[in-house]
């Protein structure tokens, strides 16, 4: 059973996943990505909750008193969401991300220093320009911020939705691939687009997949621990690479939504691989939140 958060009340949308009872104080924020739908806040956080650990399941676009595009996303929806689980009596707080939401925890974290957990599924190590729906109905890139910090656009990765390259590679490899998108775009990043990640105040799980064809997932993840190490980072940090996954690193139940992840030619070709590195992803998600506490306070 969860308990529904709207803008309006508490300056944030959401859902929240009680426990019976949390000894530790401890609480996880839980972001989907660029679906924008509801379903990786309350099914991840239901899962999470039924496992002992209070979850609050965050939606940050394409929600009524939210922006309708993932363009210009306030950071302070977080914020909000944090001082929300400390009024509740939470004293730790983590975050758990995947895809534009993995982007969104890293940047999250970086920026407000009561989340002292991250793990990001399919992460950015950057920011990127921000995503909607166009006026011809179609998902598609925008010269604009994905995200906002007090009320400033934050620095992005300029991209550009390329049709053409999209439906070769669906010809040729027999799958959704924008990858390309993202790997052509990061060649003119800059540091000021680059996620903080070395401001984060605990410890870091990353994972990703050799395969994943949404945008470069692994590469990304090498970056935030190549940065790290020269920044001295102070907490643990594990990146966990899958040679035969997707992009989605998440559980998932419902076989209608299983059957739409065969777009991805590695879904079709390695079905036991992808559905096993989902089923890890989450047991080592588990695993590192329950280790999470005194031994990495700092």
């Amino acid at each position: 059973m969860s308990i529904e958060l709207n803008v309006k009340q508490h300056g944030f949308s959401g859902f929240y996943f009680p426990v019976d009872s949390s000894i530790e104080k401890k609480a996880v924020i839980v972001l989907g990505g660029s679906d924008g739908t509801v379903a990786v806040p309350k099914n991840i956080g239901a899962l999470l909750s039924d496992r002992g650990i209070p979850a609050l399941g965050v939606c940050f676009w394409n929600r009524p008193g939210l922006p309708q595009k993932l363009v210009r996303v306030p950071v302070e929806y977080i914020e909000s969401a944090v001082k929300w689980l400390q009024n509740k009596g939470f004293e730790k707080i983590a975050i758990y991300g995947i895809s534009k939401g993995a982007e969104l925890a890293l940047l999250a974290a970086s920026l407000i220093p009561d989340i002292t957990c991250v793990i990001a599924l399919s992460p950015s190590h950057c920011v990127y320009a921000g995503l909607g729906i166009n006026d011809k109905g179609k998902k598609d890139l925008f010269n604009v911020s994905s995200f906002t910090w007090r009320g400033n656009p934050l620095p992005f990765v300029r991209g550009k939705k390329q049709i053409g390259g999209i439906l070769w590679r669906f010809i040729t490899q027999q799958q959704l691939n924008t990858c390309f998108i993202y790997k052509k775009a990061l060649k003119s990043t800059t540091d000021d687009a680059v996620i903080k990640v070395e401001n984060i105040k605990g410890p870091i799980l990353l994972f990703s997949a050799s395969e994943d064809a949404t945008w470069p997932s692994q590469y990304s993840c090498e970056q935030i621990k190549k940065r790290l190490q020269t920044k001295k980072f102070a907490y643990p940090v594990k990146h966990v690479n899958y040679p035969h996954a997707s992009h989605v690193l998440i559980p998932i139940a419902n076989p209608h939504t299983l059957s739409k992840l065969r777009i991805y030619k590695v879904e079709r070709k390695h079905p036991v691989q992808c559905n096993q590195s989902r089923s890890d992803a989450f047991e080592k998600s588990m695993e590192w939140l329950t280790s999470w506490g005194p031994a990495y306070s700092h």
